[in-house]
């Protein structure tokens, strides 16, 4: 991904993941990461029609970072519970999710559209889920950089788990658990 490695993104990602940074809107979102890299330029956000935030995209010189927050309130939680599968190409997705993000899918489209280079997904919980299925949905693999998340509860069937996460996205794909107080990395192996 050009000289970016997981390690470096990782402590990014979740200092801008945290409640805090994702509320404060998309110009604090902007000075917390030009505070980590100096490279970033430009930052934009989605809200929904409550006013609940729905991505962050972070542009830098390098690449785009597009963000996921967590479950933030009521909406989101009825959301997550939609939990019957609903069909993407030859598998099966969380429909809940999916719905998140095809919400917002339009908006995230024509924003990526105007960007060059690599592309990283990532988010906590929910918001990981969302990373996921946007990443899948963004298609590119030239593009995609990585697919990094934090606490991601399963979203994808095994079908689709093993196919795309595991043996085309591989390295790229990173998912971070944590298990009975003591955090753990998972590299694809598991399913999603």
């Amino acid at each position: 991904m050009d000289g970016l490695h997981r390690d470096y993104l990782t402590p990014l990602i979740v200092s801008l993941t945290a409640r805090d940074a994702m509320e404060g809107g998309r110009k604090e979102l902007l000075a917390r990461a030009r505070a980590f890299d100096p490279g970033f330029e430009y930052a934009t956000t989605r809200y929904s029609d409550d006013g609940v935030l729905q991505y962050a995209l972070l542009e830098h010189a390098q690449y785009n970072l597009v963000l996921y927050p967590g479950t933030r309130c009521k909406s989101d939680w009825v959301n997550n519970m939609s939990c019957v599968p609903t069909r993407f190409r030859d598998g099966w997705v969380h429909s809940g999710f999916w719905s998140a993000v095809s919400e917002s899918w339009p908006s995230l489209k024509r924003a990526l559209g105007r960007t060059e280079g690599p592309v990283v997904f990532a988010g906590h919980s929910r918001g990981g889920a969302c990373a996921v299925l946007s990443a899948l949905r963004f298609g590119n693999e030239e593009r995609l950089g990585a697919v990094i998340t934090f606490a991601q509860p399963r979203v994808v069937c095994s079908t689709l788990a093993e196919r795309i996460l595991t043996k085309r996205w591989g390295e790229r794909y990173t998912r971070y658990t944590c298990t009975s107080g003591k955090s753990q990395t998972v590299h694809t192996r598991e399913s999603n």
